[in-house]
Protein backbone atom coordinates (compact mmCIF):
# COMPACT_ATOMS: atom_id res chain seq x y z
CA UNK A 1 0.00 0.00 0.00
CA UNK A 2 1.43 3.41 -1.04
CA UNK A 3 2.08 6.01 1.72
CA UNK A 4 -0.18 9.13 1.56
CA UNK A 5 2.99 11.39 1.93
CA UNK A 6 4.59 9.49 -1.17
CA UNK A 7 1.54 9.52 -3.45
CA UNK A 8 -0.36 12.34 -5.60
CA UNK A 9 0.49 15.76 -6.00
CA UNK A 10 1.17 18.53 -3.03
CA UNK A 11 -0.37 21.53 -3.55
CA UNK A 12 0.93 25.03 -1.23
CA UNK A 13 -1.58 26.98 0.25
CA UNK A 14 -1.38 29.40 -2.38
CA UNK A 15 -2.49 26.97 -5.65
CA UNK A 16 -5.58 25.32 -3.09
CA UNK A 17 -6.68 28.67 -2.69
CA UNK A 18 -6.49 29.22 -6.51
CA UNK A 19 -8.45 25.59 -7.12
CA UNK A 20 -11.24 26.04 -4.73
CA UNK A 21 -12.22 29.79 -5.38
CA UNK A 22 -10.89 30.94 -2.20
CA UNK A 23 -8.26 33.22 -0.26
CA UNK A 24 -6.03 31.92 1.42
CA UNK A 25 -7.05 33.21 4.83
CA UNK A 26 -10.17 31.38 3.82
CA UNK A 27 -8.36 27.72 3.57
CA UNK A 28 -6.27 28.68 6.55
CA UNK A 29 -9.68 29.32 8.97
CA UNK A 30 -11.57 25.95 7.37
CA UNK A 31 -8.58 23.66 8.46
CA UNK A 32 -8.68 25.64 11.61
CA UNK A 33 -12.63 24.84 12.25
CA UNK A 34 -11.63 21.04 11.04
CA UNK A 35 -14.00 21.93 8.05
CA UNK A 36 -10.86 21.39 5.59
CA UNK A 37 -8.38 18.85 4.91
CA UNK A 38 -5.50 18.92 7.28
CA UNK A 39 -2.20 20.42 5.82
CA UNK A 40 1.18 18.28 6.43
CA UNK A 41 4.06 20.29 7.92
CA UNK A 42 6.74 19.25 5.88
CA UNK A 43 8.91 22.09 7.40
CA UNK A 44 8.87 25.16 9.35
CA UNK A 45 8.29 26.75 6.30
CA UNK A 46 6.41 24.78 4.03
CA UNK A 47 3.07 23.44 4.51
CA UNK A 48 1.16 21.09 1.94
CA UNK A 49 -2.05 19.81 1.34
CA UNK A 50 -2.75 16.61 -0.92
CA UNK A 51 -4.29 17.51 -4.59
CA UNK A 52 -6.30 14.26 -3.41
CA UNK A 53 -7.86 14.83 -0.80
CA UNK A 54 -8.85 18.88 -1.95
CA UNK A 55 -10.63 16.90 -4.65
CA UNK A 56 -12.29 14.86 -1.98
CA UNK A 57 -13.43 17.50 -0.33
CA UNK A 58 -14.41 19.37 -3.60
CA UNK A 59 -16.51 16.30 -4.75
CA UNK A 60 -18.41 16.22 -1.63
CA UNK A 61 -18.89 19.87 -1.87
CA UNK A 62 -20.48 19.67 -5.18
CA UNK A 63 -23.05 16.78 -4.88
CA UNK A 64 -25.45 18.70 -2.64
CA UNK A 65 -25.26 21.65 -4.44
CA UNK A 66 -25.55 19.50 -7.97
CA UNK A 67 -28.74 18.40 -6.62
CA UNK A 68 -30.31 20.89 -5.33
CA UNK A 69 -29.91 23.03 -8.98
CA UNK A 70 -30.56 19.99 -11.06
CA UNK A 71 -33.90 19.96 -12.10
CA UNK A 72 -36.24 17.22 -11.57
CA UNK A 73 -37.33 16.08 -15.29
CA UNK A 74 -40.15 13.84 -14.67
CA UNK A 75 -41.84 17.09 -13.86
CA UNK A 76 -43.98 19.35 -16.41
CA UNK A 77 -41.50 22.74 -17.10
CA UNK A 78 -44.59 24.51 -15.68
CA UNK A 79 -44.62 22.92 -12.16
CA UNK A 80 -40.61 23.25 -11.63
CA UNK A 81 -39.40 25.64 -9.41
Amino acid sequence: MESSLTSGHWLRAKHVAQKIGVSESTIWRLTQKGKFPAPVKMSPGCTLWCEREIEAWLASKATPYNAAITPNVSQPASERR
